[in-house]
């Protein structure tokens, strides 16, 4: 039974392996010469839902991508990739030249990870000048802080974006950890700043309670009684 469910297993990878390949072919062409709208809606909309997609409301992301194309972020780092929809979106409106590093955790308990199968597609979503380095492993450990380290070579990060572990201990550690490395005019993002229900394990929110009153900032949030998503970003900027 172990060899059978192994041999399907690995049937479905093949399948969804050429069906990236060939969702891949249809995406390249429209990195250079679509617009906001048009990269937003082929998260959302139905033609790649099944290829790559987002846990977010769409006013949110968009009020966020309007933020990240005025900013054009050079160095980029995104703490949980999940189904690829943010990543995506971060590449699009970032600077032509950007590094988009993506740290993500296998089978983590917020969003799961994703399979590595997957790994030639999310690099595809880089232009023409841009890329896209992918490292898998818990973001709190210091060996994945060296690696980003590395991958910086001595430079900052423009954006920060933290959507991995949504425990309050683990946003806080991550914050912690990470922030340190971000550009004097840099940006800190953080997914899932409403304050969901009880038992979903989120402490976003107050994290988020405590950070906003130190730092200017800016909230994307559609309906604060929604019980899920928001995105707030914090200026490291004073000024």
């Amino acid at each position: 039974m172990k060899l059978l469910k192994k041999l399907i297993d690995s049937y479905h990878q093949i399948n969804a392996k050429r069906e990236l390949s060939r969702a891949t072919k249809k995406i390249s062409p429209l990195l250079e010469s679509g617009r906001s709208e048009d990269f937003i809606e082929m998260v959302f909309g139905e033609q790649f839902g099944k290829f790559f997609w987002i846990k977010q409301v769409r006013s949110e992301i968009t009020g966020f991508c309007n933020l990240i194309e005025a900013a054009r972020p050079q160095t980029i780092l995104e703490i949980g990739t999940a189904a690829g929809g943010s990543l995506f979106l971060i590449a699009r409106h970032s600077h032509p030249q950007a590094h988009i590093i993506s740290l993500d955790l296998p089978d983590g308990n917020f969003g799961g990870g994703y399979p590595e199968y997957r790994n030639d597609f999310y690099k595809s979503f880089a232009g023409n000048n841009q890329t896209v380095t992918l490292i898998r492993g818990d973001s709190h450990q210091d060996v994945m802080l060296n690696r980003v380290k590395t991958l910086l070579k001595g430079r900052t990060i423009d954006l920060l974006f933290i959507d991995g572990d949504h425990s309050y201990e683990g946003v806080k550690k991550d914050f912690e950890i990470y922030s340190p490395l971000v550009s004097f005019q840099g940006l800190i993002a953080f997914h899932d700043i409403v304050k969901h229900k009880e038992g979903w394990n989120c402490g976003v929110d107050q994290l988020w309670g405590e950070l906003k009153a130190k730092y200017r900032h800016v909230e994307f949030i559609e309906n604060p009684l929604q019980h899920w998503a928001g995105i707030g970003v914090l200026f490291t900027k004073s000024d």
